[in-house]
């Protein structure tokens, strides 16, 4: 989710073999030469996945949506693993694309009854990563 131009795609399908659908907004790339798979042109705060998805991959995007805590129930719902980060220290004062700041608790309680199993701090992205695993 918030796939944007696909450095993350590109990272993944070179180490995996994967079907991989980036998801972002229209205009973002062109899908005619979006060379990691489907493309689907959408907008993040009411996007409605068409499937399930084995992993999701939501990196630096809550912090943008107009409603963080649905996009991440709707990741919860069609993903059956997590990779989420966002930034955990107040940022939406000095960056004017955030819009919502978070904590680590209140990152953590945005997908509700999911455990994370493994949670990686980012000092110098001012994040922190959340692995979700299998449901």
């Amino acid at each position: 989710a918030a796939c944007g131009v696909g450095y993350g795609a590109q990272v993944i399908c070179s180490r995996v073999a994967v079907d991989y659908t980036g998801v972002d907004r229209p205009g973002v790339v062109d899908p005619r030469f979006w060379p990691f798979g489907a493309f689907v042109g959408a907008d993040l705060d009411t996007w409605e996945p068409a499937g399930r998805y084995d992993v999701g991959v939501c990196f630096e995007t809550l912090e943008h949506v107009g409603d963080p805590a649905r996009l991440a129930r709707v990741l919860s719902d069609c993903c059956d693993r997590l990779v989420v980060s966002a930034p955990t220290v107040p940022t939406a004062a000095v960056n004017p694309h955030h819009r919502h700041d978070f904590t680590l608790e209140s990152l953590l309680a945005l997908f509700g009854d999911r455990t994370p199993v493994e949670v990686v701090a980012q000092p110098a992205e001012l994040s922190h990563v959340v692995v979700y695993g299998s449901r």
